[in-house]
């Protein structure tokens, strides 16, 4: 039901948050819905997907969430669908950075759909692909504030899958060199960009309309952490799914565990998250000291229980939800660069390397000798608490939105 009187907000998403959704992504769309609620009429719209269908059904869904496309009942709509999701799959290896093209289609055909577009007083469009929609959605209507969201750059995603994908090399520069003229396009349809840090605004050329986010990862529930009494414990914590997580683990497995374990015995890995892949669960089963959490509904003991959380990421872009959701917490953090990018300055971590002797030897540091790391790490979550805090995320939010 609309609220009467309030601003009309349209949120154009990849993905419908929900309470346990298991990734970043998805908790980002939830407060930022919650951030919303009694300020505006709000509206979710995402493509007719089977996560978006199991998304709809879970407690915490957008109380207006939209599946475009769902329960077609004409040929035409249904013929359209048809022919878009198969143009898609044929189109997607050329340019993985494509907007659904059903999601499209649907914007072009569906009259509720593009009455509420039409009526929308703000057009909030999260994640490249849905950005990438920002002409169509200008046409459909010219007077809306549209503000886009840039969870990651792609053009900078898509040239890091050279290090894990050397062999494709000119395919992904090329694809690094498409997304960069689509984001380019993209900013002259915006009124508002918003990034997770200063770098991606950086990498989109510092946009006279940008601005920085911080993402409310801050709580006043999130106890003060100390060094746990028991086995030394590294832990990662991530949406295992994702492409970017899985190389990482393996990485941390194959190049910098055994150094590791070479110097600290008795260390042990905990990996929180859920979709590991069989591949991976196969790797983590096969060394003793490492133990595959899954899905983790209260993470606050997890962390409580580890001594250093470990980001080692190589591939990815954007801000690393993970790295903050440790630093908030006072954990010492040892990380790659691309796990420390854009969230904040050096001295916030324990280490930043790139090489596995180098995340060994900051892992075993921090192991073995606890105490500056602990006292370096205090001061991080004095620091984090205030700038990712729902406070200001709000007030951002809110003039952003021009609300």
């Amino acid at each position: 039901m609309l609220d009467v009187g309030k601003p009309r907000v349209v949120v154009v998403s990849n993905l419908l948050p929900f309470d346990a959704v298991p990734h970043a992504g998805g908790r980002y769309l939830s407060a930022l819905t919650r951030a919303l609620e009694g300020r505006a009429d709000v509206a979710v719209v995402v493509a007719n997907t089977p996560a978006a269908r199991y998304a709809v059904l879970q407690p915490g869904a957008p109380r207006r969430s939209l599946i475009a496309g769902l329960g077609r009942a004409s040929w035409v709509g249904r013929a359209g669908g048809y022919a878009a999701t198969h143009l898609d799959r044929w189109l997607r290896p050329r340019d993985p950075g494509l907007p659904s093209l059903d999601l499209a289609w649907e914007l072009v055909r569906d009259p509720r759909l593009r009455r509420l577009v039409a009526g929308a007083d703000v057009l909030d469009l999260q994640w490249s692909e849905a950005i990438r929609l920002a002409p169509l959605l200008r046409r459909l209507n010219p007077r809306a504030r549209m503000i886009g969201t840039f969870h990651d750059v792609q053009s900078q995603l898509f040239e890091r899958e050279i290090v894990v994908d050397p062999g494709r090399a000119s395919y992904w520069q090329a694809m690094a060199a498409r997304s960069r003229r689509a984001e380019r396009r993209a900013l002259d349809r915006l009124d508002v960009v918003l990034a997770f840090g200063d770098k991606d605004l950086h990498l989109l050329g510092d946009p006279a309309h940008g601005r920085v986010i911080r993402p409310p990862l801050a709580t006043s529930a999130q106890a003060r952490h100390t060094t746990p009494p028991g086995p030394p414990t590294v832990l990662f914590v991530s949406h295992l799914a994702r492409p970017e997580n899985v190389d990482g683990v393996r990485w941390l497995l194959r190049a910098t565990w055994p150094a590791v374990l070479d110097r600290v015995p008795d260390a042990r890995l905990h990996l929180a998250g859920a979709g590991a892949p069989t591949e991976l669960t196969e790797l983590v089963a096969s060394v003793d000291s490492v133990h595959l959490l899954g899905f983790v509904d209260d993470l606050d003991p997890v962390y409580a229980a580890a001594h250093v959380v470990v980001v080692p990421l190589r591939t990815g872009a954007g801000l690393k939800f993970k790295t903050v959701e440790a630093l908030v917490r006072g954990i010492p953090v040892v990380t790659t660069s691309v796990g420390a990018e854009g969230v904040g300055p050096p001295e916030l971590f324990a280490a930043v390397r790139d090489d596995p002797a180098g995340v060994a030897d900051g892992l075993v540091g921090v192991l073995t000798g606890p105490a500056p790391y602990a006292a370096r790490a205090a001061a991080a979550r004095e620091w984090a608490q205030s700038e990712y805090g729902a406070e200001r995320f709000t007030a951002t939010v809110v003039d952003a939105l021009g609300l």
